[in-house]
């Protein structure tokens, strides 16, 4: 039952026929699959997605919103723990990046309160037991790291399922990828995948009408892609996410004492930690790894546009907020 208190935030998610549904602020948002993928995902996996992305997606809305409490009708998830800390260590960089004043929002998470429906978290029992499984799902956005990652894939003998979360903050890229993975899906003959990813209206406060954008909820969108991946793995018995993460990722500079990291879901720190989510819920079976760790951007450019220049060209790297000009994979508006 929803709380009435005009300090909570009341959060209710649901599994509907192709993914999952949020409610916040009576408004629904929509995470949908494939239907041949969410047909054949595992029940149990189900409920394991609803309660740790109803979290995962919603869990900093409190900050935006001005709120003090959340509360769920879903269970405390199996994975808040590591879901609130990355949230929490991206929130020095938020400030920094929203120009307010530092430990604002650190101190407003720190002090929230959570309140989740009785019973227990669900838990995975699959007995996974892949037979020479050499497939990869990448989470693929056209940058220069997921191209590199993609042609890697194919001269290794690697089976590469790109999948191709919305971003609707970015409305312009939309179009221009859906057409351009259906040419890539034709022409290199592997697989490809688009989800729907309502709660994406979050990110920048699109979805509250904010005047002024914010960097909350960045920080954990890699985190969320490696969740969201998982009915991928189950279909297609995947040993790998592979991720594009690079060296600079591991940046950090220090303010009053502070750590502060720009990426800090692309970490060396975080990631073995996301492997270790996606380990638990595939029997060990599938781990996250990055190819690109040991480079630097410079040297990824080079790797992409000198190596697989087939694949160079279709590099998109706009943030697409404005129209892209006409003929290119770009909006010529932004640095």
């Amino acid at each position: 039952m929803a709380i009435k208190n005009k300090r909570v935030l009341n959060i209710i998610g649901k599994l509907i026929k192709n993914g999952i549904s949020l409610v916040v602020n009576r408004r629904e948002y929509l995470i949908k699959y494939p239907a041949n993928i969410w047909r054949q995902t595992p029940f149990q996996l189900k409920e394991i997605l609803l309660e740790n992305l109803t979290f995962a997606e919603t869990h900093w809305l409190p900050l935006l919103l001005n709120k003090e409490k959340i509360s769920y009708n879903t269970p405390l998830p199996l994975f808040e723990p590591f879901l609130f800390k990355n949230q929490l260590y991206d929130l020095l960089y938020c400030e920094k990046a929203d120009k307010v004043s530092q430990l604002s929002y650190l101190k407003k998470f720190y002090n929230l309160e959570y309140t989740f429906s009785s019973g227990k978290a669900t838990l995975s029992n699959q007995s996974l037991r892949y037979k020479n499984s050499n497939t990869a799902v990448i989470p693929f956005t056209f940058g220069k790291e997921s191209l590199a990652t993609l042609a890697l894939c194919l001269e290794l003998g690697i089976k590469p399922v790109l999948v191709y979360c919305q971003e609707p903050v970015q409305p312009h890229e939309e179009k221009y990828k859906l057409h351009e993975l259906k040419k890539i899906e034709k022409k290199y003959k592997i697989k490809t995948y688009f989800i729907r990813h309502d709660p994406g209206f979050f990110r920048y406060g699109k979805a509250f009408n904010f005047k002024k954008n914010t960097d909350i909820g960045w920080g954990t969108q890699i985190t969320l892609l490696a969740i969201l991946s998982l009915p991928f793995i189950y279909y297609y018995k995947a040993r790998y996410i592979l991720f594009g993460n690079e060296y600079s990722n591991n940046e950090m500079i220090k303010k009053n004492g502070w750590k502060i990291f720009s990426s800090i879901d692309q970490t060396s720190d975080i990631v073995p930690q996301q492997s270790n989510l996606i380990r638990l819920l595939t029997d060990g079976q599938c781990e996250v790894k990055s190819s690109l760790d040991a480079l630097e951007e410079i040297n990824i450019f080079y790797l992409l546009h000198h190596r697989y220049p087939e694949l160079g060209h279709y590099q998109f790297s706009c943030s697409a907020e404005k129209p892209l000009k006409s003929g290119t994979q770009w909006c010529h508006k932004c640095y």
